[in-house]
């Protein structure tokens, strides 16, 4: 339950909200479940209860999951728009650390939550460390890669050499960004062209079961 707590709290829910909402509707699902089976008592009803409890709760807390997911996936749109300013900043003439705190008010709530904290550990640690735990935050090793030349521009000095090394990196890193994004959306829209063929198999399914019960009634009257 810890890590469940960890996960819920992370995409900014109220835990015990979310518990509170998941009990609720199991206690509903239980008492419908019980006046069917007061009603009208058998077995199956019984497994179809219980069938109905485990399909609601792993739906449920399955989404937790996704949704985790599909903020990585926002928040490195919105890294990608904070690197763009950060390197606006810096070839301006703003050392890195400044940049970054001058980048956060552009940020998100997530990733400003975590720029935050970046700069946070970056006065306590010189170290390559605090950059390093910020792109632990997203999904892949591009970010480390960026987030290593931003480091390495204040461990060297904001030099042009390093700056176009940093841009370089940045601009290979949205091209990848790009290109996941197009791959992405080409692959939902061709999960569409199924919908036509299982909507064609279930109308046909329909189309034998109203034979077949048509026909039987047809026996049952000769």
């Amino acid at each position: 339950m810890g890590k469940l707590k960890t996960k819920i709290e992370n995409l900014g829910l109220s835990y015990n909200k979310e518990i509170s909402i998941l009990v609720l509707i199991n206690l509903l699902i239980v008492a419908a479940g019980a006046a069917v089976i007061y009603f009208s008592f058998s077995l199956i009803a019984i497994l179809a209860i219980v069938l109905v409890l485990m399909i609601f709760n792993y739906l449920f807390l399955s989404r937790y999951t996704k949704l985790v997911k599909k903020q990585k996936e926002d928040s490195l749109d919105d890294f990608v728009k904070i690197i763009t300013y950060l390197e606006i900043f810096i070839s301006n003439g703003c050392n890195v650390y400044g940049a970054i705190k001058k980048a956060i008010p552009f940020a998100s709530s997530w990733n400003k939550f975590h720029l935050e904290k970046l700069v946070s550990e970056i006065d306590n640690d010189k170290s390559i460390k605090p950059f390093i735990d910020f792109a632990a935050n997203y999904e892949g090793s591009v970010v480390e890669n960026v987030m290593i030349s931003i480091y390495q521009m204040i461990d060297d000095g904001e030099n042009s050499e390093r700056l176009l090394q940093f841009k370089f990196v940045f601009d290979r890193f949205y091209e990848t960004h790009i290109d996941n994004k197009v791959s992405k959306k080409t692959k939902s829209l061709d999960s569409l062209n199924v919908l036509p063929l299982l909507g064609a198999g279930i109308v046909m399914i329909m189309v034998v079961v109203g034979v077949i019960s048509i026909i039987g009634d047809l026996i049952n009257v000769l």
